[in-house]
């Protein structure tokens, strides 16, 4: 039977080698850890950036080598790389005790953005759009509590610190975002613009057989009927020797003839 599986994530028609996942998850590790020393952004713009890679990565790899690649992002932070905020790295002052709940909100808004793009939030630009928000979300509800405690300061300036600044390049990095995923969406499946999926283990499966298997079959159980009815006439049109033609036909005995009546 032939069978065509339409991909849930863009990445599914990437190779999937463990050699490639690797390359994948430490090409995205390094994007999101240099995103943060660009001299020429400020610091807002710095963090959008770097959420949105986080995000897309999880869209387009899925929320597996997302997560890796946060896990190692953090990893390397604690090893002093100064990819914080500013340019800070763990060991600083400050360093990661303000910046920690956004790295872990990182790695949660990719399984959100992952688990969603799986069940095919990518369809469409709003699909995508209201996908990302809701992994920019899962961000800022980790990370403006946890600046909060982290600093001991008001909630308003935990709100306006460390979420307010953010949110017009956030929002202009979600819509870029969402429009580069419907993009990519028409460009690796044309004309499917599918969204949302019904469950994470159901595949979306154009069966390209079934249908001209059921009609053989009833050709076949058609033709095997005809032929089956075509014996038994035959055999109802055999000879049959009832016993009164038996008695009009004569077996001439040794040295008789015979005679017809």
């Amino acid at each position: 039977m032939s069978q065509m599986t339409k991909p849930r994530l863009l990445g599914d028609s990437l190779r999937k080698t463990p050699a490639w996942n690797t390359a994948l998850v430490l090409i995205t590790t390094l994007a999101i850890g240099l995103t943060s020393v660009l001299p020429w952004l400020s610091a807002p713009s710095l963090f959008a950036i770097q959420v949105l890679i986080v995000l897309l990565s999880a869209a387009i790899l899925g929320w597996v080598r997302s997560l890796c690649a946060v896990v190692l992002y953090a990893a390397a932070v604690l090893a002093g790389a100064p990819w914080l905020a500013n340019g800070q790295s763990a060991i600083t002052e400050d360093g990661l005790t303000w910046s920690a709940g956004y790295v872990l909100g990182m790695g949660v808004g990719a399984v959100v953005v992952g688990l969603l793009a799986k069940r095919g939030w990518t369809g469409t630009f709003v699909d995508s759009f209201l996908m990302l928000v809701l992994g920019l979300l899962s961000v800022y509800a980790i990370g403006v509590p946890w600046l909060k405690v982290a600093s001991g300061a008001s909630w308003a300036w935990a709100l306006d610190a460390g979420m307010t600044i953010f949110m017009l390049p956030t929002a202009i990095a979600i819509i870029v975002g969402a429009g580069l995923l419907s993009y990519l969406r028409r460009r690796v499946t044309p004309g499917d613009t599918t969204s949302r999926a019904i469950g994470d283990d159901e595949e979306l499966v154009i069966d390209l057989t079934d249908e001209v298997d059921e009609s053989d079959a009833e050709s076949q159980a058609a033709s095997d009927r005809e032929e089956s009815g075509s014996a038994d006439s035959s055999s109802e049109e055999t000879l049959d020797l009832t016993d009164s033609d038996a008695d009009a036909v004569k077996v001439a005995e040794p040295g008789e003839s015979v005679k017809a009546d």
